[in-house]
């Protein structure tokens, strides 16, 4: 969690959000 939190105030929500529907889309198709 602390990661995480590290890494949403590095990039941004949105770019955080962009990059879990692309993550949950690969996951789901692969």
């Amino acid at each position: 969690m602390l990661l995480a939190g590290y890494v949403v105030k590095r990039f941004g929500k949105r770019r955080m959000m962009l990059f879990a529907v692309a993550a949950g889309c690969c996951f789901i198709s692969g």
